[in-house]
Order: structure tokens, then C-alpha cells, then sequence
């Protein structure tokens, strides 16, 4: 997969102070709600794995494994493996594909108008609703369900998207900005084994600037009261727990039990 052409900028990019900051500090929301356009042609890399275990095969999901040949569960020492690609990736520094929260596929642009749980607009959630004011309350908890966990969906057996609580045990491990292929991202390093994967970013370097600072992975764990649901928000400097709309693209990084 290439970069998001025209993603969301986040004001003013955050000040090299932001180097001392936490992993667990949190950033602002992204509910703005702007059209994403997405370039989903693919983009193919090398493979890596470290520390972990191969999956295999080929096909839909289900209880049955069918993530790709090049994928390794990735032991960090944490209560879940961790995979080593993307969902839709070739390899660790491929972004793969994006995914609004509780679908399943791609598409060329991510607004309420084509998401699949509401009709139309972000006060007429139809699944995972708690509130009248947003919707249609469904009782069901916010978090997504295998039918509707993208990367159950295409990589089945027990992969499936992190917890919010899965993406903070991440942050006890060692964040490293850094390239693979001269791919940006984070290099992140295991406190207990040594074991490590890579998240790619979006970001590149035209003449020493950098272009689209800031990179999304969603996790499975939605608001409780409204229209949004939690991801990861990273960039060279920090990363950090957010929330944005249910209706956004963002990457998906698959846990394994």
C-alpha cells in the first residue's frame, strides 16, 4: 500500500519537547469530520520475522488460520503475540490496507455517508450504540465482534484486532523511530526477550521536511457514549492514545491469543 494522500493534519506538529513526554500521554481527539481519499494500490516489500511463530495459508478467516505465509506471531512478553505485518501488508514496512472501525473492506474514501453501521451521519449509529442522541442503542458493548474485527475476518484462528488496553501494554515496551527499507516507523523492543516488530509510518522526507506526520492504527475498543472509538497515534516524536470517528481509514495491527 502507498501513504494517505490529503490525511487529516494535526495543526501545528508537536514541538521537540514532546520527545521527553510518556508513551501513555494522551493526544487530542480526531473528530473532525473530513473526507479521506486513500490511494489503495499496492506496494510490495520485503518480509521479516522476529521472535515469533509462522502462520499460514491463505483465504477468509473463521476459526480456521488463514493469515498469510509471511506473517509471525510475535512473542513480546505481553498478555497477546502480536503480528508482524499490517492487515493487507507484504511486509512489516508495507502499511497495508485501511479500514473504517467494524468493517471489513477497503474503500476510496471513508466518510458517515458510506459507513456501514449508521445511515449517513454520525448521530445514526445502527451497531455498537449506546445513547438516543447518536443512534439506535443496540446493548451491545463497545467493542467489535468477530463478524465485524477486520483482521479475524481475513486472517482468522484467534487474530484479531488489540484492546485499547492491549495497544497501552505495547507502551511498556522500547519505542525506536527508525527505517526499515527506508521505510519510517517504530521500531519496538521487547523490555523481557528481546523480541521486536515494526509499525510503519506514513511519514516521508521531501527535501528534509516531512510529509504526513502522523500515522493511525485502530483498535477494537469504541467510545461507550458516542461515535468514536480508540486508536493509536503516532508520529516521530510521540505516540499516544487517541479517539476519532468510527467512520475514518486507519491501519490495522493484529493481535493473536
Amino acid at each position: 500500500m502507498n501513504l494517505l494522500e490529503n490525511f487529516m493534519q494535526k495543526g501545528m506538529f508537536v514541538a521537540a519537547a514532546i520527545l521527553a513526554m510518556t508513551a501513555t500521554t494522551s493526544c487530542s481527539d480526531d473528530d473532525n469530520e473530513t473526507e479521506q481519499t486513500i490511494d489503495v494500490s499496492n506496494d510490495d516489500n520485503g518480509q521479516d520475522g522476529n521472535g515469533g511463530e509462522q502462520s499460514g495459508g491463505n483465504g477468509q478467516g473463521g476459526n480456521t488460520n488463514t493469515a498469510p505465509t509471511h506473517v509471525v506471531a510475535v512473542d513480546l512478553g505481553l498478555s497477546v503475540k502480536w503480528a508482524s505485518c499490517n492487515v493487507g501488508a507484504s511486509a512489516p514496512e508495507d502499511v497495508g490496507g485501511y479500514y473504517a472501525w467494524g468493517e471489513t473492506e477497503e474503500k476510496d474514501s471513508y466518510t458517515w455517508k458510506n459507513y456501514k453501521w449508521c445511515n449517513g451521519t454520525g448521530n445514526t449509529i445502527t451497531k455498537y450504540c449506546s445513547r438516543e442522541d447518536y443512534g439506535t442503542p443496540d446493548g451491545r458493548p463497545a467493542r467489535l465482534e468477530p463478524d465485524d474485527d477486520v483482521a479475524h475476518v481475513k486472517w482468522g484462528g484467534t487474530w484479531r484486532m488489540p484492546t485499547w488496553t492491549e495497544f497501552e501494554e505495547l507502551f511498556k515496551c522500547s519505542w525506536g523511530w527508525t527505517t526499515v527499507n527506508d521505510v519510517y516507523g517504530y521500531r519496538i523492543t521487547s523490555p523481557t526477550n528481546g523480541n521486536s516488530i515494526f509499525l510503519p509510518s506514513e511519514s516521508y522526507y521531501v527535501n528534509g521536511k516531512l510529509i504526513n506526520p502522523i500515522t493511525r492504527y485502530w483498535s477494537s475498543t469504541g467510545r461507550k457514549n458516542d461515535s468514536g472509538a480508540y486508536h493509536l497515534w503516532m508520529s516521530y516524536a510521540v505516540h499516544c492514545e487517541s479517539t476519532a470517528i468510527r467512520c475514518y481509514g486507519y491501519l490495522i495491527r493484529p493481535v493473536a491469543e
